[in-house]
């Protein structure tokens, strides 16, 4: 079997070795993915103001709810291609991967239809903040037409990771996140666009991401080869067997994460009624929070394709140590962010005002959005371990 990327084969070798070594660009790749939405919040509350920021943290629900389905999709997508992988059936995963593309990249034209269509009653009912409206508007306005480029990259990461090759994805989101915080630099403060150039920035690190991993993702296909080195026969482009069975894998992942989402958007319109500084708190912590939750879905990622290619192979003793070593880092994991939140807390609950510019208005109280963003980090880390 020839490959012109790298899958790892997760069905030999010690299973802790196998799982960490899988997990860990996983993780970093989650990290990054974060960071550069760190940053859109960094910057919209430095370099253009508070409404920005509450702006930008009102869209977040959203767009989990969004990446929700390309991610369930995604990952429906990577379970089926991890077992026919572990089982050597490589015609079968060939068909599968033309067979997802096929389906879903349509699927997301018409998500972002009704998307924009949707975009003026879903602001309407986060009961935005008027001076923030604009803003919001804009963001979300851009960002739903990314749903191509987005559907394309967590298909193409999906079939990627499935086949154990996270380091590829890996290195193509570092250069995404880090052109991604290039380019708000650039649409903020040499060409000010204010929130729409944040959204901008995150649409073209999107596209730069899926046409990438896009590209391995053929490369991979390309190469596939029989157990003996010849080609193999034309696999058909587009399978029903292999659609139905990629929706009985994703569906319920989408509906997990829908579930999710839409439980933030309803506790986003009541935060957003107290007005801009608990919205801006609570859009800081809900990024916090947002890079420990992901990464405990990253690592329910990794220990997905690791369990998917064992079951291929019939090894179900090294599914059981899987699954026990995932539980362990999870919980260690989880009780580390819990107690990092509670002694920030600790640290900043003593000051209660700052010197801050006069056209910060009721904003220069900063610190008490600091308390309102912390004091839902010590509530909400600890229960992380339900994630995986």
């Amino acid at each position: 079997m020839k490959f012109t990327t790298a899958p790892r084969d997760l069905t030999t070798g010690s299973p802790a070795r196998s799982l960490l070594l899988y997990a860990i660009p996983m993780l970093a790749s989650m990290f990054f993915q974060q960071a550069y939405s760190l940053a859109d919040s960094w910057i919209a509350g430095n370099r253009i103001g508070p409404s920005a920021l509450g702006a930008v943290g009102t869209c977040y629900p959203v767009t989990v709810l969004l990446i929700a389905f390309a991610s369930g999709l995604g990952m429906g997508t990577s379970i089926y291609c991890s077992q026919h992988f572990g089982a050597k059936n490589y015609q079968t995963l060939r068909s599968g991967i033309t067979t997802s593309l096929i389906a879903f990249l349509p699927f997301s034209c018409l998500l972002c239809i009704l998307g924009l269509t949707l975009s003026p009653w879903i602001i309407r009912l986060l009961a935005v903040p008027a001076e923030a409206v604009s803003e919001t508007s804009d963001y979300l306005f851009i960002y739903i037409l990314g749903m191509l480029p987005l559907f394309l990259y967590n298909l193409s990461n999906g079939v990627l990771n499935g086949l154990g090759d996270s380091r590829t994805p890996l290195i193509l989101l570092v250069f995404s996140s880090l052109c991604n915080i290039v380019l708000d630099l650039v649409f903020v403060i040499w060409i000010p666009l204010g929130v729409a150039g944040l959204a901008l920035a995150t649409l073209i690190s999107q596209a730069i991401a899926a046409a990438a991993t896009a590209y391995s993702l053929w490369r991979l296909y390309d190469g596939l080869e029989s157990e003996d080195g010849r080609k193999m026969p034309k696999a058909p482009l587009f399978s029903f067997t292999a659609l139905r069975e990629i929706l009985r894998l994703g569906v319920p992942s989408v509906i997990q994460h829908a579930f999710m989402s839409t439980g933030q958007l309803v506790m986003q319109s009541v935060i957003n009624q107290y007005g801009l500084i608990v919205m801006a708190g609570y859009s800081v912590a809900f990024r916090v929070n947002g890079l420990v939750i992901n990464s405990l879905m990253a690592l329910s990622n990794a220990l997905s394709g690791f369990i998917a290619q064992n079951m291929g192979a019939g090894h179900q003793d090294r599914i059981r140590q899987g699954v026990r070593i995932s539980l362990w880092i999870s919980c260690g994991f989880c009780l580390q962010a819990g107690l990092l939140s509670w002694l920030f807390l600790w640290r900043t609950a003593p000051r209660r005002s700052v010197s801050l510019p006069p056209e910060w208005g009721s904003f220069r109280s900063y610190p008490l959005s600091i308390c309102w963003s912390v004091t839902k980090l010590c509530m909400m880390e600890p229960c992380g371990v339900s994630v995986p």
